[in-house]
């Protein structure tokens, strides 16, 4: 098949699915079935439709491995069967155990095929862990007509069943990350996010701060001598200071950083000025941003000078803001 009757293909079999996406969405019947038997319903249908596809693509149309499969997935899979370590004995985009996973696979059955087929096995575990993700903040509407959507959408078909893209790992692994999340379990819910970036791709990290979006939380960190604090640093962040219970707020002097020496003589500083006055302010320009970025750009000529090799604070100098070039000599 040439990359025009590919394309083609891609097409058409786009156009059907999304023909059986707006069918199935619109359809009263969804509705109407029990919660048991919807799910049983969605989830055979959509383990009978992909694995159909597959042996219908593969088997009976004896159609060739296209896509990433060749070159991103086998390629490093081989050479990790030689021994070869990941970004050192060969070149990848992916996760350092994506390519020993590949590799374990062919183990199993040296061809492509072992990799799209896992892919799906992998992806007929999303309707289940996503429709019980998905009742924990949706109504049963919305939940089922999510289903049926994926059950016919032409993307999942394209890039897992026939292209065999993993990414359908990472859905399941998020999954039961939220459903841990939503039961507690924070430490195993992390644990889990993290397994996906080091198995199959970096893109779990992109989730990652929706697990801290709350409405406020308070940080605190010290430093110890002889058990006893000498430094506190503490910062409280806030999604506004509407409906918190207990309520938190800035008091009359808004947002501002606190700075207190305790001794002889105790001092006390506050800064203003590095948090925006409105959210469309710090869009444009956020004071907060720039400092940090300062010090970056301070480090500049340190690191440059610095010897070849890891450095650290405890092994470079303070870093301090310089005067503008226009001033430096006056």
């Amino acid at each position: 098949m040439t990359g025009i009757q590919s394309l083609e293909a891609r097409a058409a079999l786009g156009s059907i699915f999304a023909a059986a996406s707006y069918i199935l969405g619109s359809g009263r019947w969804i509705h109407r079935s029990p919660q048991k038997s919807f799910d049983r319903a969605v989830n055979l249908a959509f383990i009978a439709s992909r694995l159909g596809l597959y042996i219908l693509v593969y088997f009976i149309l004896h159609l060739g491995v296209r896509g990433d499969i060749p070159g991103f997935y086998v390629e490093p899979a081989r050479a990790a069967l030689q021994g070869a370590l990941p970004y050192i004995g060969y070149s990848t985009s992916y996760a350092p155990l994506h390519a020993p996973l590949d590799a374990c696979l062919l183990l199993l059955w040296n061809s492509p095929l072992v990799i799209i087929l896992f892919s799906i096995i992998a992806e007929c575990f999303v309707l289940p862990v996503w429709l019980r993700v998905s009742r924990l903040f949706l109504s049963e509407e919305t939940v089922r007509i999510a289903a049926v959507l994926y059950l016919a959408s032409a993307l999942s078909v394209q890039f897992v069943t026939i292209d065999g893209q993993d990414n359908a790992v990472l859905e399941v692994l998020l999954g039961f990350s939220l459903l841990l999340l939503a039961r507690y379990r924070a430490l195993l819910s992390g644990a889990v996010l993290a397994a996906g970036a080091v198995v199959i791709k970096f893109l779990p990290l992109l989730f990652a701060p929706a697990f801290f979006i709350v409405a406020a939380r308070r940080f605190r960190w010290q430093a110890l001598v002889d058990g006893e604090p000498v430094i506190t640093a503490a910062v409280n962040w806030l999604m506004g200071e509407d409906n918190l219970e207990p309520a938190w707020n800035f008091g009359g002097r808004g947002e501002r950083f606190e700075v207190e020496i305790t001794g002889d003589p105790t001092v006390s500083l506050t800064f203003k000025g590095l948090q925006p006055e409105t959210i469309a302010e710090g869009l444009k320009r956020n004071p907060g941003v720039v400092a940090t970025a300062n010090h970056c750009v301070n480090a500049i000529p340190d690191v440059c000078a610095a010897e070849p090799g890891i450095k650290t604070y405890l092994d470079l100098p303070l870093f301090a803001g310089r005067p503008a070039a226009t001033l430096a000599g006056r």
